[in-house]
């Protein structure tokens, strides 16, 4: 590899510190792969976030304050729209004839307030039942938690206001418009301040590219590309991996600690320290790890290096 590359080291001094041998040390990070995960999990979300990452630490753009809530907020208005759209798949509109405006909006607010809550309740049991022992002062914060309220606080105000500005709208317009959802919806999106989330904006954003994508295919205004999806998954994963070797400090810490997971740690084992001539700062986050080398192996000898003879 050595001969090959501009790095002059091979795979050994780089990536698998742990093992001289490639087929042993494929072997080892492949069964324990297996063990947790039979497919790595890298979409195009990931990857978008990633690239935006990396692209703030080069400063070729700047974050902007409450990005996510805007995204999000964008994202719910042209899927409101969409959803209310006659040209594309849709439910019939709910008359709610049975409640007035108001108790229509409440009913919607507790509704989804409620289903939020449970969910991080029962997200948080399996912790409560280990410490229900060894501290069990601890388990009322399993209903009293500051995070289940506030994505319950999220879907609650995310259905009610939507409720809420789609009868006002009618109200004062007096007709029913397919581009009240595009306002409702994005008035909507401001719930997100509640539980900010870049995987939910993302995600979102990233399925509604999607879906606008295959409307365009059946418009005929897009062309089709067969197996784009299998050539875009393998491009989001070489993104992340990327990430993951050469800058983890643009990789989504629960990413990492997947990759982590999924190497039982090898992939924190790697000499980045050489990977740091090319800008990208590899060693950031690895300060003062120096890998021990079976020197027999090497092809030169890397300054600080823990050489074994």
């Amino acid at each position: 590899m050595a001969a090959l590359s501009k790095i002059p080291y091979n795979c050994y001094e780089i990536g698998h510190t742990w093992d001289p041998s490639c087929v042993q040390s494929a072997v080892v990070v492949t069964r324990s792969a297996l063990e947790v995960s039979f497919k790595i999990y890298a979409p195009l979300y990931l990857a978008t976030e990633t690239l935006f990452r990396m692209a703030v630490t080069r400063g070729l753009v700047k974050p902007i304050k409450h990005g996510e809530v805007l995204l999000f907020c964008i994202t719910a208005s042209l899927y409101m729209f969409f959803f209310r759209c006659k040209k594309g798949p849709r439910h019939r509109c709910c008359k709610h004839h049975q409640d007035n405006c108001i108790s229509y909006c409440v009913k919607g607010f507790v509704r989804m307030f409620s289903v939020g809550y449970l969910i991080q309740c029962c997200l948080k049991v399996p912790s409560a039942f280990r410490q229900m022992f060894s501290k069990p002062s601890r388990l009322p914060s399993l209903f009293y938690n500051k995070e289940n309220f506030q994505l319950g606080a999220f879907l609650g105000s995310f259905v009610s206001i939507y409720k809420g500005t789609s009868c006002l709208l009618r109200w004062v317009r007096n007709i029913d418009d397919e581009l009240h959802a595009l306002i409702a919806g994005f008035l909507a999106g401001t719930s997100m301040f509640f539980y900010k989330s870049t995987t939910i904006s993302m995600y979102l954003f990233s399925k509604l590219v999607e879906t606008m994508y295959f409307k365009g295919i059946e418009a005929g205004r897009f062309p089709y590309f067969p197996h784009a999806d299998t050539v875009l998954y393998a491009i989001s994963t070489a993104i992340c991996f990327q990430a993951a070797v050469m800058e983890v400090h643009n990789l989504r810490p629960s990413y990492w600690k997947f990759l982590l997971r999924l190497t039982q740690g090898r992939f924190a084992l790697m000499n980045r320290q050489l990977l740091d001539e090319f800008g990208t700062h590899a060693s950031r986050d690895f300060k003062g790890f120096v890998p021990k080398l079976d020197a027999q192996y090497t092809t030169m000898l890397p300054s600080g290096a823990d050489i074994q003879l």
